[in-house]
């Protein structure tokens, strides 16, 4: 499954999405992708940037506009191709709008267009041409429930509904309201993007990132207690504001403090009814930390067992619990620094759910992007807060794990 580039509603109640250099058209109400896709955005799309467009949007003048970089194009829909002349530099044509590398871009109801770059967003005034005094704002604080940085597209989806993508995820936001609706955000599907990669989990799997999508993202400090719960997944794990003060007291002292990844990964699994739950140390021990460990059970699979096709990796699947050395080479060998689930991964990037984010006193539990680089056939994956890479030590095989009775 692919990240979304760019989105913009279209035809026939349509949703354009774009990811690298192909597109599909969606049914926003079945949530169905339409025969025949993906397709390519080169081949189909005359005179738009053929690959990684930044963001689109559909005006309300018979135009479309499509960003790359610190240009952009103009399309037109009854000629389906682009305007002579294009592309121009966004700077020339969209005044008071960042220059370049937009995030997203759309079309309000309210005579207002937003688009947004990072932590930003501007406002701009379809009637005048131009951006409204005042901008650029911080989306934090402004859009209720959205990801508040590093939108990859937005999409006016069903009525009164837009769509926000970030990531693998996405979130839908009640226009009236003028807040994300519960239950936000959830994975994109794979028939999104024309694939059927979600027929071949096997049921537990599946439900394992529906639990996911059902408790994440929250934090000690902003916590997200779903729909019919009680508590956040930060209090199902055992921690409170006060161990996050607690903790960041040791590591001001020069201690190592206990992070929240192993007891994100105990709730989660105790949320989907493993019997085996195990948690930091899933590896080695069960959670008594006297009982033989997932490796010593076989459930366990080394990181040079890892499996590729082309530039997606087959194996570990998605719902895999993984685990990382703490640190990179023959030194970081037998240990571990960092325990999650796998929720997709490419050559170039995985994407993680997990605990022990954020800056103490903080902690987080989220679906994370790590960036990612090779040696010797094993991953090396990079933490987006404090920067450190970690070894692909192996994982534990969700489906093996399931049948522990």
């Amino acid at each position: 499954m692919d990240r979304v580039n760019a989105a913009m509603e279209w035809s026939q109640g349509n949703v354009f999405l774009s990811a690298g250099a192909e597109y599909v058209l969606v049914d926003p109400g079945k949530e169905q992708v339409q025969p025949g896709y993906p397709r390519s955005i080169a081949l189909d799309w005359a005179g738009v940037f053929g690959q990684d467009i930044d963001t689109a949007v559909l005006w309300n003048n018979g135009k479309a506009y499509f960003f790359k970089g610190d240009q952009y194009v103009r399309y037109d829909v009854g000629t389906d191709k682009a305007d002579p002349g294009y592309p121009k530099s966004i700077a020339s044509g969209w005044p008071g709008v960042f220059e370049q590398d937009l995030d997203a871009a759309i079309l309000w109801s309210n005579g207002k267009a937003y688009f947004f770059k990072a932590h930003q967003y501007v406002r701009y005034d379809v009637a005048t041409d131009k951006a409204d005094p005042g901008y650029p704002k911080p989306i934090a604080g402004s859009w209720p429930g959205v990801f508040d940085r590093d939108i990859d597209d937005c999409v006016n989806w069903l009525p009164g509904k837009v769509v926000f993508f970030r990531g693998g995820q996405y979130v839908s936001y009640d226009v009236a309201a003028d807040r994300t609706d519960p239950g936000y955000p959830r994975l994109v599907p794979a028939e999104w993007f024309g694939r059927q990669s979600d027929e071949q989990l096997s049921a537990g799997r599946q439900s394992l990132l529906d639990l996911i999508n059902k408790w994440m993202p929250t934090s000690l400090l902003n916590p997200m207690i779903p729909d019919g719960e009680t508590e956040d997944l930060m209090a199902k794990a055992g921690w409170t504001k006060a161990i996050g003060q607690s903790s960041k007291k040791v590591k001001d002292g020069g201690g190592h403090p206990a992070t929240s990844c192993g007891d994100i990964l105990s709730a989660l699994l105790r949320l989907w009814g493993s019997t085996f739950v195990g948690a930091f140390n899933i590896r080695d021990t069960d959670a008594t930390g006297r009982g033989p460990g997932a490796k010593k059970l076989g459930y366990y699979v080394e990181a040079d067992q890892l499996v590729m096709e082309g530039d997606v990796v087959k194996s570990p699947k998605p719902g895999d619990i993984i685990v990382l050395r703490n640190g990179v080479g023959p030194s970081s060998a037998g240990s571990a620094g960092h325990v999650g689930i796998l929720v997709e991964a490419s050559k170039t990037k995985w994407r993680t759910a997990d605990g022990g984010g954020g800056q103490l006193p903080d902690q987080t539990a989220k679906v994370t992007d790590r960036d990612v680089r090779w040696v010797n056939d094993i991953p090396i994956l990079k933490s987006p807060t404090d920067l450190k890479e970690k070894q692909l030590d192996g994982w534990v095989d969700l489906d093996k794990l399931e049948q522990t009775g």
